[in-house]
């Protein structure tokens, strides 16, 4: 699916008359020379991969200095994930106790490594951009829902739109509880300017 998200990206710029490169490569390693991009944006990226601090950090090596980074990560501390037991954070024990004990009894079989988004706590983002050289300038955290009791939605799709809504207003205006716990996190990051060596000759 990743060729064929690629080759529609460059079918859509051409049809948008934008002059777009589009390539495939690795978050990990990024074919680019150091300092070669103003802005490096990264939306719903993070959560896929296994170590977004080396991401991070191939972000902030191909960012100019004075430049800007934008990523966007899967909030740890989602209100929605909160009022679903399956998906609360603080029952996550509980998930894995049943799972081995269901796998003992031959009654479930792993599929493998897990493909799944990882969820990380802002705090978590906010070190890994640190950890990579680059300046947190903002962050918010937004989308609320959908609401789910055992991931089967308890509101029509309408009211949850209008759920949403409210509450990603609330949050906006900084409203405690509310301000932290939207489902992705975007944060808004500097590369510092190298310091000027007065001693150069």
């Amino acid at each position: 699916p990743v060729p064929a998200m690629v080759a529609r990206a460059r079918l859509r710029a051409e049809q948008a008359d934008v002059p777009l490169s589009v390539m495939l490569g690795d978050a990990n390693a990024l074919a680019y020379a150091d300092d070669t991009f103003d802005v490096v944006v990264a939306l719903g990226v993070l959560p896929w991969l296994e170590d977004p601090h080396q991401a991070l950090r191939e972000m902030a090596r191909v960012t100019q200095p004075g430049g800007y980074v934008l990523v966007t990560t899967d909030n740890l501390a989602r209100l929605h994930s909160f009022f679903d037991p399956w998906l609360n954070p603080g029952t996550a024990w509980l998930r894995r106790v049943t799972k081995v004990a269901l796998t003992s009894g031959g009654l479930y079989r792993p599929s493998g490594r897990s493909l799944g988004a990882r969820l990380h706590s802002r705090k978590y983002t906010d070190e890994a951009l640190c950890d990579a050289g680059l300046t947190k300038l903002r962050g918010a955290t937004v989308g609320f829902g959908p609401f789910t009791i055992f991931r089967h939605p308890v509101l029509p799709a309408k009211s949850s739109v209008e759920l949403h809504l409210r509450l990603q207003r609330l949050a906006d205006r900084q409203a405690p509880v509310l301000r932290a716990t939207g489902s992705q996190y975007v944060v808004l990051a500097h590369k510092p300017r190298k310091p000027v060596d007065d001693h150069r000759v």
